[in-house]
């Protein structure tokens, strides 16, 4: 009996025979067959698998493994023990396992049945008689099965597995393995020699640390390694390392060294140990996703390496000045950056958090370009440029810490929330929890050692374990882009040549909250659209509506926007002189606890929302709109959250927030049906407290109003009717190019005796004619416009008794 039980030819037999996974095809990966072998070979020769020696002879027995391939297909009658009585079980088994591999079989009768079961065989055998439709029938006996035996090549018949018992096989293969030696582990040739040396200069791998990564390559390409490997007792990880130290001929002490948490091969993420016991062994010890198909890449260099892990971020399209609403906590991450860097200190973590489009990413690649160092992101995607898994894309992070140059860098993890699983509260849950599979310690460590400052990026943290949050060094929240900001970034995409202004750009940027990206999308679409290739406002507008509505779900056109070229502050009746205050106020800013609150009360369509919306262009600050339906929620406590939300808001942009009708949630009190009508309140009053923006309130029925609300308002403002000056002056400006005549200056006389008739008028009353008559397409004269402005007066109540805070 050779020592060799295995070739190249029956390890590529096997294959076949075993319909797995192919070495490769056409052509065939250099070095993989050889190694394949030697790692088999030391396998079967190694004390673990003689342990196994019962399962194996259960694969030869049911034909999975041909016993040609184990060097078992001739036997020493030698090796034989007398057989014993009952052979019935292997015996079909093995019946089985030769038809599956193509042997003739012979079937013959061993003899009469035992007493015991010959009444149920006959019952059997008659049952099967009826049912086959006048067929022989089928006899169920303890069969002995046969194969055709070959000759060896004296002539004389050779004994054939397939007739042992079981336990004869097991002697038999038990005594072949003890006829195997160990054989060294040949060099692989190239290019998989060189790709193993230059993954190994790169980590900085030993030479048992290469053996591995080599044993674990050969794992992934050859179906016949893992198969033999499986069979063995691998649920622990020192089993597993054990098997491994065999296969590679290294010593066990070694192999489980350079398998320990702290070892460059798993600090690194180059194998990933599960000790999961249901695990075979190449889910023991998994090989960081692509390493196994660049160790065979004819190509492979240290640039295309270092590339498939992690890149350089692309150039900001937006600098630090572009987000001035974070002026301050900007500041303080640079200065944080800049002199960890400096000083090479460990641990250093910035989180940023915040919706989609507000732009996180862009503020880490403005941070590094400031600074003056490269910012490098990990784990984006995979070898199939697919997005990466959580395990890969921590995997590539462990990878960056270690890799990256000890020159001065920054690491980019984006999508910080993919790591987790994240379940929504239920029956009366405020948060929602974001569970991971990932070890917390494992995690915990991971922030507290990081060698390279790292900047995390998620949409959300709320759920996040607090152990986690707490390890960072600095968090930034982001809110919404306020108008200047998002004026800024629309106009790097305009021309000199276009025709759209400053003031159009303003406009837009209010009306349209979007990020960057749908901005330079629409600007690139106008531009085209355009016949000489150069934007104007209208289509620029007219090509951010449905993209708009796609991504945000709202319409832009229920927004009601602020032009400050037709906005007449003196065209509102109010009991104070609007003008003047808009003037005190522009420069106001917050100097103590307490912020600015205004509540503007009066009739409907007399301006409140209009001079808010003045008042915020004259201080420079984008204008926060909110009604009553984006705030009341049909379920508990979720209207509090969106009241505390809104602030929140506002306060990050810095916004004037509008809040419109308030009265649909801050009635008196005293009058509430329902507790949640007094907590709506309640939020309210604590929020208004303790905020140090501008709020702005306007109501229809402020007499409804809590009186504890209305007390913390600063300024008290009553809109009234419009006072007939006022009234022919508006109508002199929204008639304008409805008139089919001119007004001059008698006309316009006679046009505010006329309109002195009619007491209460507001500005929305002639937009709302103007409107009208614009749908129609068609002019109209001075009475015509005059007897529809009395339609609109007619349909009005009565007056009631004046309005005002005494």
């Amino acid at each position: 009996m050779s020592g060799t039980l295995l070739s190249l030819e029956n390890l590529q037999a096997m294959r076949r025979h075993l319909r797995g996974i192919p070495v490769s095809d056409a052509p065939v990966l250099p070095g993989i067959p050889e190694l394949a072998l030697a790692y088999c070979h030391n396998l079967l020769a190694g004390t673990p698998l003689r342990r196994n020696v019962r399962a194996l002879a259960d694969f030869v027995a049911r034909g999975v493994v041909p016993a040609r391939l184990l060097g078992c297909d001739r036997v020493d009658p030698d090796l034989l023990e007398p057989p014993g009585p009952r052979r019935g079980r292997f015996e079909r088994t093995a019946r089985r396992g030769a038809r599956s591999a193509g042997d003739d079989i012979v079937v013959s009768d061993p003899g009469p049945v035992r007493d015991a079961d010959a009444g149920a065989g006959a019952s059997r055998g008659a049952d099967a008689a009826d049912d086959s439709d006048g067929g022989e029938a089928r006899v169920r006996r303890r069969v002995r099965t046969q194969r055709r035996r070959p000759r060896d090549r004296d002539g004389d018949d050779a004994t054939d597995p397939y007739d042992l018992t079981t336990r004869q096989l097991c002697r038999v293969i038990r005594a072949h393995l003890r006829a195997i030696e160990p054989v060294p582990v040949p060099r692989p040739p190239d290019p998989l020699r060189r790709n193993l040396q230059i993954i190994a200069d790169a980590v900085g791998l030993s030479d048992v640390d290469t053996a591995i990564v080599q044993f674990l390559v050969v794992l992934h390409h050859a179906r016949p390694v893992p198969l033999l490997a499986n069979m063995l007792d691998t649920a622990r990880v020192f089993d597993a390392a054990y098997v491994v130290s065999v296969a590679i001929q290294a010593d066990v002490d070694d192999v489980v060294a350079a398998l320990a948490p702290e070892s460059r091969l798993v600090d690194t993420g180059i194998v990933t140990i599960d000790d999961d016991e249901e695990y075979e062994l190449q889910d023991k010890f998994e090989l960081k996703e692509g390493i196994a198909e660049l160790a065979v890449d004819r190509d492979l260099t240290p640039d295309i390496l270092f590339d498939r892990f992690f890149s350089l971020a692309p150039e900001p399209t937006l600098t630090i000045a572009d987000f001035e609403h974070l002026s301050e906590q900007v500041a303080l991450v640079r200065r944080l950056l800049s002199r960890a860097l400096r000083a090479g200190e460990r641990g250093i973590n910035v989180l940023f958090c915040g919706p989609t489009g507000t732009g996180k990413t862009e503020l880490a690649r403005a941070i590094a370009a400031d600074i003056g160092v490269p910012l490098y992101a990990v784990g984006c995607t995979d070898e199939d440029g697919d997005s990466a898994s959580p395990g890969e894309r921590l995997s590539s992070l462990r990878m960056a810490q270690r890799l990256l140059p000890d020159e001065r860098a920054l690491v980019l993890f984006d999508e910080l929330e993919d790591l987790f699983e994240w379940r929504e509260p239920m029956f009366g849950g405020r948060r929602p929890v974001a569970r991971t599979s990932m070890s917390k310690k494992w995690f915990n460590d991971l922030l507290e050692t990081n060698r390279i400052p790292t900047l995390w990026i998620t949409n959300r943290a709320e759920g996040i374990d607090p152990a986690f949050l707490r390890r960072f060094a600095y968090a930034i929240e982001f809110g919404a882009l306020d108008a200047r900001c998002r004026a800024r970034i629309l106009a790097r995409h305009i021309n000199e040549d276009d025709r759209i202004t400053e003031d159009d750009l303003v406009a837009t940027a209010t009306r349209f909250d979007v990020n960057a990206a749908l901005y330079e999308t629409a600007v690139r679409s106008a531009r085209i659209a355009s016949d000489d290739g150069r934007v104007d406002r209208d289509t620029l507008e007219r090509c951010l509506e449905p993209l708009t509505t796609l991504v945000t779900g709202k319409s832009p056109a229920d927004d009601v926007s602020f032009d400050p070229r037709t906005y007449d502050v003196d065209a509102a009746c109010a009991d104070t002189d609007l003008r003047k205050l808009a003037d005190r106020l522009a420069n106001w800013q917050p100097t103590g606890r307490h912020g600015l609150t205004l509540c503007l009360f009066g009739p409907p369509g007399t301006g409140k929302s209009g001079f808010a919306r003045y008042l915020a262009h004259r201080m420079g600050r984008p204008v926060e709109y909110r009604r009553a339906s984006d705030i009341l929620s049909m379920w508990v406590g979720e209207t509090e959250k969106a009241i505390k939300a809104i602030f929140r808001r506002a306060a990050d942009s810095r916004a004037v927030l509008l809040l419109d009708e308030v009265d649909s949630f801050l009635r008196s009190r005293d009058f509430a049906l329902q507790r949640w009508e007094v907590s709506h309140c309640n939020e309210f009053l604590q929020q208004l407290e303790s905020y140090r923006g501008v709020v702005a309130c306007t109501t229809n029925l402020w007499r409804d109003l809590d009186p504890a609300v209305v007390r913390r308002f600063l300024f008290k403002i009553e809109f009234k009717w419009l006072r007939p000056p006022q009234a022919a002056a508006l109508f002199a400006r929204h008639f304008r190019d409805i008139l089919d005549h001119p007004l001059d200056d008698r006309a316009l006389a006679a046009v505010e005796r006329d309109l002195a008739r009619l007491p209460r008028l507001a500005p929305g009353d002639f937009a709302v004619v103007a409107r009208r008559y614009r749908a129609l397409g068609v002019r109209a004269d001075r009475d015509q416009l005059v007897a529809e402005l009395e339609l609109e007066h007619r349909i009005k109540p009565a007056a009631r008794t004046a309005a005002g805070f005494r």
